[in-house]
C-alpha cells in the first residue's frame, strides 16, 4: 500500500513540475513581441511549452502497467 502511495506522490510531484514549467515557458513567450526577430525563440519556447504541459497526460508503457500510479489523462479503452 505505501509503495502505491509513493508513486502516486511522484507521479502527482513530477506532473506539477512539468505544468508548472509549462506556465513559465508560456510567461517568457507572452515577454517576447510577436513582430520581433525572435521568431525560433518563440517557436522553441512554445514547444517547451506543449511538451511540459502534455506529459503528465501521456501514457507509456512502463507506467500504464506499474500499478499504483494514476495519469492525469484518461487513456483510451482497452480491449
Amino acid at each position: 500500500m505505501n509503495v502505491q502511495l509513493e508513486r502516486q506522490f511522484n507521479r502527482t510531484s513530477i506532473s506539477i513540475k512539468d505544468l508548472d514549467q509549462a506556465i513559465k515557458y508560456l510567461i517568457r513567450l507572452n515577454e517576447i513581441p510577436v513582430n520581433s526577430s525572435d521568431f525560433e525563440v518563440r517557436s522553441a519556447l512554445l514547444v517547451a511549452a506543449i511538451i511540459s504541459y502534455s506529459r503528465p497526460f501521456s501514457v507509456t508503457p512502463k507506467v500504464r502497467f506499474q500499478q499504483g500510479t494514476q495519469n492525469l489523462g484518461k487513456m483510451s479503452k482497452e480491449k
